[in-house]
C-alpha cells in the first residue's frame, strides 16, 4: 500500500500511542493474577458500564427503550442513537449474540477505533499541511495532550502548582464514545475539505471525483444522525460555520459543497429528525427534561480554549492569511462557537462538555499545531522541527504517565468486580427473570445488566430512560422495606437522613421523586447536601406524609410486598451486605440460597409462578 509505504513511521508512533491507551486494560489481568474473572471493564465513573448494558440489549435484539428494566424496552430510545443497533445487529441477525462478550468486543473496537480516530486526524493535518511532521504531532498531542489542554496547560501547570500529570484516564479509552462520534466525524470533515479544494467540472468518468467526495462526506454527515447527537449538531454547525467562511473568504466551491453535502446529509437524516419530534412531543418528555438536568438559558459559555484558538487565528491571520486553507480552518474555530452558544438563539442548553470534550479540544489542537509550526518561518525549520518533537515527546510521556497514575484508581474497583464472577455464572446457567440487588450509582449493579439475559429491579441507570414513575416509587418503597432501619417508620428515617449531610441510596431516590412530583428543579438539589432552599422546605413535610401514607398502602404485610415483586418478574434477590448491610431479607422468605461470592449472596424467590417466567 503506497499510503503505508510512505507513511511507515507515522503510522507507528500512531499504534504505539493507541498501546498506551488501552495498555490499563491489557495490564490488568496481569496485576490481577488468580483472582482475575476475566472482567476487565475501562472505568470512567460509570459510563462504560452503561454503554456495555445498551450493547447487551442489542446482542440480546432488543430496541433500546429500556436497558436495564424489564419493562419499556419497546419504548422510543431517550438518546435516540443506533450506533449499537448498527454495530451489533449483524451478530445478533447470524445468532451469534448469546456468544459475544460485550466486555470483550468493546474493548476491541475501542482499540481499532482510536487508532482509527489517530489515522484519520493525521490525514487531514496531511492534506491542510503536506508535512508529514506536523500531521503526525497534531493528531498524536489531539490524542496524548489531551489532558494538557483539558485541564490547563503546562506553563499554567508550573505557576499554579497544579499537577502536571492527572490520575485520569485519556478520554480516548472511553467506549464507545468519543470513537463513535469522532471516526465518521473526522471521515466527514476530511471527505468536506477534498471537495471544497476540487475542481468541479461536467461530470465524465475524468472528473467524477470530486462529486464523489461531496457524497461521501454527505454519506458520513447522514450516518451521524443515527450515531450521536453531538456528532451530527457539531456538523451542522461546523457546515454553518464553512458556508459563513466561503461567503467572507469568497469560496463559491466551498459554499456549493457546503449545500451539496447538507441536503445528502439531511436527506439521509431525515427519519431520524421525525423520530427526533416525535420524542420531543411525546408525554415523556417532561420526565425525561427532569431527569436528563434541561437547561433553559440563554446565558454566554465561556470557553478559555476556544478564546486562545481564536487569538492564535488572528495571528495567524495576520501573518499568513494567503494560506489556501484559511477559510477552512476558520470555520472550524467557528464551529466550536456555534455549538457551545448555540442556546443564546434556541434558549436551550445542552450538556456542552460533550462538544467541548469530543471535538472542540481536539480540533483545536490539531488547528492550532499546524498555525503554530506554520507561523515558524522556513529558515527557522529546525526550530519548528524542535517544537513538534517536544510536542511528540510530551504527549507520549504525559499518557503513559497518565494511564499509570490512573491505573491504581480503579484497582479496588475492578477487583471488586471480579467477586462477581461467581453469582454473574449462576444467573448465566439459571432462568431468565429481573434481579433485586443493588439500587446504588456504583458500577456494581451494572454486572447484571451486562453478563447476563436478566433484567435490574431499579438502578439509577435507568433514570436516562423511559420508565413510569410509579415503578420507581415501588422500587423506594421496596428498599425501604428492606432496610430494617426504616421498614417501620419511612417517614422519621427519611427525616433524619435528609437533616444529615450524609448522603444515601435512600436520599437520592426520594428526592429524585420529590423533585420530580412537585416540580422543583433538578439543580436545586445540587447544592451542598442537606438542600434546605426555601422551595424544597416548603414541600417537604408534606411530601413526606404523601410518601408514608402509600407506603403504608404497598407494605401492608411482607406476603404483600412479596407478591408484588412476584409479579414484577423479580425472580433473584442479590444482597450486596458489603454495601447493604442494614437489609434484612428475612421478610421476602422463602428465599433459596443458590450462589455466594465473599460477601455477595445470590437468593432465589421460591415461588409457584417461578416456573411461567422464560428460560434462556
Amino acid at each position: 500500500m503506497p499510503f503505508a509505504r510512505t507513511h511507515t513511521f507515522p503510522l507507528i508512533a500512531l499504534f504505539v500511542l493507541t498501546l498506551l491507551v488501552v495498555a490499563p486494560l491489557i495490564a490488568f489481568p496481569f496485576y490481577a493474577g488468580e483472582e482475575y474473572q476475566g472482567i476487565n471493564i475501562a472505568h470512567f465513573g460509570n459510563d462504560e458500564h452503561f454503554y456495555l448494558s445498551r450493547a447487551k440489549e442489542a446482542l440480546e435484539g432488543h430496541s433500546l427503550g429500556q436497558p436495564f428494566l424489564a419493562e419499556g424496552k419497546e419504548q422510543l430510545d431517550a438518546s435516540q442513537n443506533n450506533t449499537e443497533q448498527i454495530m451489533l445487529s449483524p451478530l445478533y441477525a447470524a445468532g451469534l449474540g448469546s456468544r459475544i462478550d460485550p466486555v470483550m468486543l468493546y474493548n476491541i473496537l475501542n482499540f481499532i477505533g482510536v487508532f482509527f480516530i489517530l489515522v484519520l486526524a493525521y490525514v487531514f493535518l496531511y492534506l491542510l499541511s503536506g508535512d508529514i511532521l506536523i500531521a503526525v504531532t497534531g493528531a498524536v498531542f489531539a490524542v496524548g495532550g489531551y489532558m494538557l489542554i483539558e485541564n490547563g496547560t503546562i506553563l499554567y501547570s508550573l505557576i499554579s502548582g497544579r499537577e502536571l500529570v492527572y490520575s485520569n484516564f485519556n478520554i480516548f479509552g472511553r467506549s464507545l464514545y468519543p470513537f463513535a462520534g469522532l471516526v465518521p466525524f473526522l471521515g466527514f470533515l476530511i471527505y468536506t475539505y477534498r471537495a471544497a479544494e476540487s475542481a468541479f467540472q461536467r461530470i465524465s468518468r475524468a472528473t467524477l471525483r470530486p462529486y464523489m467526495y461531496v457524497l461521501a462526506a454527505g454519506a458520513l454527515f447522514g450516518l451521524q444522525f443515527y450515531l450521536y447527537l453531538y456528532a451530527w449538531t457539531f456538523s451542522l454547525a461546523f457546515l454553518g460555520a464553512l458556508a459563513f467562511s466561503a461567503i467572507i473568504f469568497r469560496k463559491r466551491n466551498a459554499f456549493l459543497v457546503v449545500l451539496g453535502v447538507g441536503t445528502i446529509g439531511i436527506l439521509i437524516g431525515a427519519y431520524k429528525l421525525f423520530s427526533y419530534y416525535i420524542l420531543f412531543t411525546s408525554s415523556w418528555m417532561p420526565q425525561l427534561s427532569f431527569f436528563f438536568l434541561s437547561i433553559h438559558s440563554r446565558s454566554l459559555i465561556m470557553s478559555k480554549t476556544g478564546v486562545a484558538v481564536a487569538l492564535l487565528f488572528a495571528l495567524y491571520f495576520y501573518f499568513r492569511r494567503k494560506d489556501p486553507s484559511i477559510y477552512f480552518i476558520f470555520a472550524v474555530i467557528l464551529a466550536g462557537w456555534i455549538a457551545l452558544e448555540q442556546q443564546l438563539i434556541t434558549g436551550i442548553t445542552v450538556q456542552y462538555a460533550h462538544y467541548y470534550w469530543y471535538f472542540i479540544v481536539p480540533l483545536t489542537i490539531l488547528i492550532g499545531v499546524y498555525m503554530s509550526a506554520n507561523l515558524i518561518p522556513e529558515r527557522l525549520r529546525s526550530w519548528r522541527m524542535a517544537l513538534c518533537a517536544l510536542l511528540i515527546g510530551v504527549a507520549f510521556l504525559n499518557t503513559a504517565a497518565g494511564q499509570y497514575k490512573s491505573f491504581w484508581t480503579t484497582i479496588p474497583g475492578k477487583m471488586r468486580e471480579q467477586q462477581f464472577a461467581p453469582i454473574i455464572k449462576t444467573l448465566q446457567q439459571s432462568p431468565k427473570g429481573v434481579v433485586l440487588g443493588d439500587p446504588g450509582g456504583e458500577s456494581y449493579p451494572f454486572m447484571v445488566t451486562i453478563y447476563t439475559d436478566d433484567d435490574a429491579y431499579w438502578m439509577p441507570g435507568a433514570t436516562t430512560s423511559i420508565f413510569p414513575m410509579s415503578h420507581y416509587k415501588k422500587a423506594l418503597f421496596t428498599y425501604l422495606y428492606l432496610n430494617k432501619d426504616s421498614r417501620r417508620d419511612p417517614v422519621t428515617y427519611l427525616s433524619q437522613a435528609l437533616a444529615s449531610s450524609t448522603r444515601t441510596i435512600y436520599t437520592n431516590m426520594y428526592e429524585e421523586i420529590e423533585g420530580y412530583e412537585s416540580g422543583i428543579s433538578p439543580f436545586e438539589y445540587r447544592e451542598q447536601f442537606p438542600h434546605t432552599s426555601f422551595n424544597i422546605a416548603a414541600v417537604r413535610p408534606g411530601f413526606l406524609q404523601t410518601i408514608g401514607a402509600e407506603y403504608k398502602g404497598f407494605a401492608r404485610s411482607s406476603a404483600l410486598v412479596r407478591e408484588r415483586l412476584v409479579q414484577d418478574g423479580v425472580r433473584y434477590v442479590l444482597w450486596d451486605k458489603r454495601q447493604y448491610p442494614e437489609w434484612d431479607l428475612s421478610v421476602l422468605a422463602p428465599l433459596s440460597l443458590i450462589a455466594t461470592s465473599t460477601d455477595l449472596e445470590l437468593y432465589l424467590v421460591v415461588s409457584s409462578s417461578n416456573h411461567s417466567l422464560s428460560t434462556k
